[in-house]
């Protein structure tokens, strides 16, 4: 029994085991012990994406609330909305919403939804009558809730670089990896948030923080991580470039030449190669494709100079390797690269595979090399990028026939395919040329 005068409200943190049951003694001394308990079952640790949703319960106990007023208290900010039954009750810059309990009625669930990124504390008070009672603390409970967007997105290249919003360009064949960073910066993700997508297309799992994107084919592609139902997220937008072939030489163990364009027969020019033979940028002659001498059975045929041109240049540095087959085949090329900003690829040099013009013969615009390259750090994979054609002239090296008579000085010099012209020395070891085919 309690002996009082009036009214007295005892606000405590309260289990229902601790007081079963309200209690007083008279009507001149009500009694009221209760508990207040504010929380989101749904998301405990309070972080949520823009535009999803969670539940918010505010508990009570024990027994019965009498009249009086409870309120919710947010500095809402455009950060979050709550809504009872789907209708809003706090939005946009709305500080409080009171409900006057009669008999502990509800609203006993509310709903908290994410508008934009943000931070904000809920705070749920009862003052019996809407009054606060001289010499009672009414209680109160509060909960914190963050409201979590895309902040950017960066790719790594060697190093993190922020792409937010940005165009890059890439070269087909590489793979990247990609993260997304929280807004409010340094804050936690919402379970199953953020998710990517691809042209539209969803990536990775929800929840992934980074996805390893796979550039396998030419075009431009929108990559978007977003965090929420409405959330509109963060973009970058990435180009994919193909090489072409830009320039290349010849080179071999028998010091190849340029053979002259109007030369129709088997026969080597004393231009040596010293320019590319294939360059279609040079302005003179336009497209640059000049024909060129090989000795046949030749082991060495190198395509030296060999560069690679891309129509945008690349973002970030990238290491190709390239190979060639056709009417004969190379071996695979070591390293070249294009540069941080560049459009033509640094010089490769591929060697022949086997023997060169098994038959002498003179390609005219048939001689074929069909071009490849792939990016070791990327998918590692061959792509073929194009099929060039060229006039090859070839040539066998002489065969010298000796009369061996005593007295003579005689030899028929032998050529197949065409004829070379011998050195004769002087003196009296000399040699006289009788002829060739």
């Amino acid at each position: 029994m309690f002996n009082c005068i009036g009214k007295h409200y005892i606000f405590q943190e309260v289990t229902d085991d601790d007081y079963p049951s309200a209690t007083s003694d008279s009507e001149q001394c009500d009694v009221w012990v209760f508990s207040m308990d504010l929380d989101m079952p749904n998301n405990p640790a309070g972080y949520l994406g823009v535009g999803d949703t969670t539940d918010l319960s505010p508990a009570y106990a024990p027994g019965n609330l009498y009249a009086g007023y409870k309120k919710l208290s947010v500095n809402a900010g455009g950060y979050i909305d709550v809504l009872q039954n789907s209708t809003p009750v706090i939005s946009g810059t709305d500080k409080e919403q009171s409900w006057l309990l009669r008999s502990g009625s509800d609203p006993s669930t509310l709903t908290v939804k994410g508008v934009s990124p943000g931070q904000v504390t809920l705070v749920l008070e009862y003052t019996p009558d809407g009054q606060v009672y001289p010499g009672a603390q009414y209680n109160a409970d509060s909960v914190n809730v963050t409201v979590v967007g895309v902040y950017q997105i960066e790719v790594y290249a060697s190093q993190w670089w922020d792409v937010t919003d940005y165009t890059i360009t890439v070269l087909k064949g590489t793979k990247y990896t990609f993260r997304a960073k929280p807004l409010p910066v340094g804050s936690a993700w919402p379970s199953q948030r953020p998710v990517w997508t691809l042209n539209g297309n969803s990536i990775g799992s929800p929840g992934d923080t980074s996805v390893e994107v796979t550039f396998d084919s030419e075009g431009t592609k929108t990559l978007v991580a977003s965090c929420g139902l409405t959330d509109q997220g963060k973009t970058v937008t990435i180009n994919v470039v193909e090489p072409t072939v830009y320039q290349f030489g010849v080179d071999g163990e028998h010091a190849l030449n340029r053979t002259p364009a109007g030369d129709s027969g088997w026969a080597d020019s004393g231009d040596s190669i010293g320019d590319p033979i294939y360059f279609p940028d040079d302005p003179v002659p336009v497209n640059r494709n000049l024909p060129f001498s090989v000795t046949k059975n030749s082991k060495s045929l190198t395509l030296k100079d060999v560069k690679l041109k891309v129509p945008q240049a690349i973002t970030y540095p990238t290491v190709v390797h390239l190979d060639a087959s056709g009417t004969e085949s190379w071996f695979e090329s070591g390293d070249s690269s294009f540069g941080l900003g560049q459009t033509i690829s640094s010089a490769a040099n591929l060697l022949i595979d086997g023997n060169v013009i098994n038959t002498v013969r003179r390609y005219n615009s048939s001689f074929q090399i069909q071009w490849k390259y792939k990016v070791p750090s990327g998918t590692n994979t061959w792509c073929d990028i194009a099929t060039t054609s060229h006039t090859e002239h070839g040539a066998s090296l002489p065969g010298i026939v000796r009369d061996i008579r005593s007295g003579s000085r005689q030899v028929s010099s032998v050529v197949d395919g065409t004829a070379g012209a011998l050195s004769v020395p002087a003196g009296p070891n000399s040699v006289e040329l009788i002829g060739g085919n």
